[in-house]
């Protein structure tokens, strides 16, 4: 019976086991679990393993184990240098310690994904020690000779080289170079640091051969170090090595140079090199000859060169030789050729055109070309010409034939001229009549442009003048009929061609034409709008504008000083120019009295215009015209101080507050014209509304378009809010205000028993 009992607690137990689960915490402590999906019975996990320390280089590997089995491994890096091999899906993950001179932390998140969706993660830490190898130190000789164990003479110049040195890491560099004279022989006398890479001295003088030992230590940039030992033998018997490159030299360009060495003692060798100067091809030269060809140059030019000599012995001597190279000009040649006519002599008031561009520099390049009248009984004035190497002129009207000489001067890129001259045969007449629209103009848009056809001819009798425009953009003429007359320049986006034709006619009916080109180019009238104004004043009254007296007053210049010119888009006084916008944002006519918002055809920005109500109570409608608003408003320039907001339904119909953020929400939610990006305006932008030309009386606005401005007799004032705060007085706590019934600035503070009207804005 008891045999019995036993089994059944046996089975008991195992059905526990196997209903509660059979799965070990990972012991990272840092498992997480998300997912689920299903209703699993085991708590998932996985173990990144202990934290690990390794050097620097060394392979290092990171295993995940988890529970249960079979699911996705994802590797990422947190922290550390980034390591080409992560990500990664692997479940164990081999890689090499990255180099470092400071010691690393590198941290590593392992996540992994259960059968059934289940996410659990784990991280692990790898310190990463640096580990330096020292430098490497060597010092050499670098002169008199290049080997320590040759004598030098007493006297001569020594110099000791570290320059070879190097550190053993990939990445190391030697940050510091230290030399000491080692004992046993007399202080030498030292001619530059000893912590530079090359240590210099001059050999003593002693009376028997005497070996001067040197300690070379390198530091690199993690504080290792090493040293070298080096050794020089300063032998009395022997003489310094001389040697001499010959004098300095001044030539010409394209001149041979010839510099010749002598060595003392003789049987050494030459090695010629060249210091400074365009490099030239045949150094370095060996041998006590080095010749070369001096370069072409435009400027005097300066070449060093430095021979060495090394004696029979091993010593070494050098010198050097300047150089100087002058630049030897080769003149330009003229050359004038004949465009037109085809044939000579030339008829009176024919173009003639010469073309200077057949002129050469054979060692540069032309970069002026000067053109003039030698002689010829009538003084010809030529047309005015964009490219310098054409010239142009008509000839004159004369009875008798004439010869015209010109010349064409050309200096080259070195100062050098050329010259050339052609004469010009111009035919006579006593029977012609001759249209001259004189030359071509490019003026300003606005500008008046005069016509001049009094220049033309006829043997005969006198002519008579008529214009016309044969195309272009229409302008309205002044005296279209008369040799004299002019128009207004049209307003022009880009340069634009307008041509006139002129047609003369004398008392025999006899006729001929001429023709003109005028370009009219856009002017620049400003990025902002203008002010309104397009009067002009002394101290005491109007003047006509442009008086010089009275000079650079604001309606000389701008849109408002052309306004009467400006194609507008839509309507406005002065240079303004506004567009009438229906609720729905549309375009609608510009007579139009029943509009809800403007566009500033100008400036791009679009504004609200008010309901304007018969009564004269606030709060009858949301964008009424009397409601006004305290500044509370968190999307502005606040300086810190967001402003504190009027209670609901005091001076405006809103059951929130009447502060402006709230009625800018409001707005906004109704779509209003289209729009619901509505805002504050800034001072800059109310700014742009005020005609300054507008007394008080009416506003400082186009009262025909901006038709909904309150009644200052409501709060004694016509102030409307800006989005920006002012730093005058209260500082933060006011914000800038515009009297829009005289252009004023004020600033008014941003309490809740402060009130002001608001015209919003926003930009399409």
């Amino acid at each position: 019976m008891k045999k019995l009992v036993h089994f059944h607690l046996l089975v008991i137990m195992i059905f526990g086991l196997v209903a509660c689960g059979g799965g070990s915490d990972s012991g990272g402590g840092n498992d997480t679990a998300t997912g689920g999906g299903g209703s699993s019975n085991t708590t998932p996990s996985v173990n990144a393993g202990l934290d690990q320390s390794v050097n620097e280089l060394l392979e290092v590997t990171v295993a995940a184990v988890a529970f249960p089995t079979g699911g996705n491994f994802s590797w990422t890096q947190l922290a550390g240098p980034v390591l080409a091999e992560f990500p990664s899906t692997a479940e164990t993950v081999t890689l090499a310690a990255p180099a470092t001179k400071t010691e690393q932390q590198l941290t590593f998140k392992v996540e992994y994904t259960t059968t059934n969706g289940e996410i659990v993660s784990d991280t692990v830490n790898v310190t990463v020690a640096p580990l330096n190898s020292n430098p490497v130190a060597i010092a050499t000789l670098k002169s008199p000779s290049t080997n320590p164990a040759t004598p030098i003479a007493p006297d001569a110049t020594v110099i000791l080289d570290a320059s070879t040195s190097f550190d053993q890491d990939a990445d190391g560099v030697i940050s510091s170079y230290s030399w000491a004279q080692g004992e046993g022989a007399p202080i030498v006398s030292q001619l530059n640091g000893d912590s530079a890479i090359e240590f210099h001295f001059i050999a003593p003088q002693v009376l028997e051969p005497t070996v001067f030992p040197f300690i070379l230590t390198v530091t690199d940039d993690e504080g290792g170090s090493a040293n070298y030992d080096i050794a020089v033998t300063v032998d009395p018997n022997l003489t310094v090595v001389a040697v001499s490159g010959g004098a300095d030299q001044v030539v010409n360009e394209g001149q041979t140079v010839t510099m010749t060495a002598i060595g003392d003692p003789i049987g050494g060798t030459y090695t010629w090199s060249q210091l400074t100067g365009t490099g030239l091809d045949n150094f370095p030269v060996t041998g006590d000859i080095a010749t070369f060809t001096a370069p072409a140059t435009k400027e005097v030019q300066d070449y060093l060169f430095r021979v060495q000599y090394q004696s029979p012995t091993g010593f070494v001597g050098e010198d050097q030789v300047k150089v100087i190279v002058n630049p030897v000009n080769l003149k330009p040649i003229a050359n004038i050729r004949l465009l037109s006519p085809a044939l000579l002599p030339a008829q009176p008031t024919e173009l003639v055109t010469l073309d200077g561009g057949a002129s050469t520099d054979g060692d540069g390049s032309i970069v002026k070309y000067e053109w003039s009248q030698r002689s010829g009984s009538q003084s010809i004035t030529p047309e005015v010409s964009s490219d310098p190497k054409i010239f142009k002129f008509k000839t004159p009207i004369q009875t008798n034939p004439d010869s015209y000489l010109y010349r064409l001067t050309v200096t080259d890129d070195e100062g050098g001229e050329g010259i050339f001259e052609m004469e010009i045969e111009v035919a006579g007449t006593t029977d012609l009549i001759v249209a001259d629209a004189g030359a071509d103009q490019l003026v300003d848009e606005f500008s008046t442009v005069v016509l001049d056809g009094q220049n033309s001819f006829s043997s005969v009798s006198a002519v008579s003048c008529s214009w016309k425009l044969v195309s272009g953009p229409t302008v309205s003429f002044t005296n279209p009929d008369n040799c004299l007359a002019s128009f207004v320049a049209p307003n022009v986006d880009v340069d634009t061609n307008l041509t006139f034709e002129l047609t003369v006619t004398n008392t025999a009916a006899d006729q001929a034409t001429d023709l003109i080109v005028v370009t009219a180019k856009p002017i620049a009238l400003g990025k902002i709008t203008d002010s309104g104004q397009t009067a002009c004043y002394n101290q005491n009254q109007a003047v006509p504008c442009g008086d010089t007296n009275y000079p650079r007053q604001d309606a000389d210049s701008g849109r408002d000083s052309v306004s009467q010119f400006l194609d507008k888009v839509g309507v406005g006084e002065a240079g303004f120019d506004y567009t009438k916008l229906g609720e729905n944002g549309d375009e609608i006519a510009d007579d139009s009295t029943d509009f809800a918002c403007v566009r500033d055809n100008f400036t791009g920005l679009i504004w609200e215009i008010k309901v304007s109500s018969t009564d004269n109570v606030p709060n009858t409608a949301l964008r009424d015209n009397k409601n006004t608003y305290s500044w509370a408003y968190s999307l502005g320039s606040t300086g810190g101080e967001n402003g504190t907001a009027a209670d609901p339904q005091t001076i405006c119909p809103s059951t929130a507050d009447c502060g402006l953020e709230v009625y800018v929400e409001e707005v906004n939610a109704t779509v209003f014209c289209g729009g619901s990006n509505w805002r504050v305006p800034t001072m800059a932008e109310l700014s742009s509304l005020v005609d300054y030309s507008k007394g008080s009386a009416t506003g400082a606005v186009d009262t025909t378009v901006f038709n909904d401005l309150p009644s200052a007799e409501l709060l004694g004032h016509q102030y409307f809010w800006s989005s920006e705060t002012s730093a005058d007085g209260g500082g933060k706590f006011s914000a800038w205000v515009l009297n829009f019934a005289n252009g004023n600035d004020n600033t008014l503070p941003k309490t809740q028993t402060q009130n002001a009207y608001v015209r919003l804005v926003r930009t399409p």
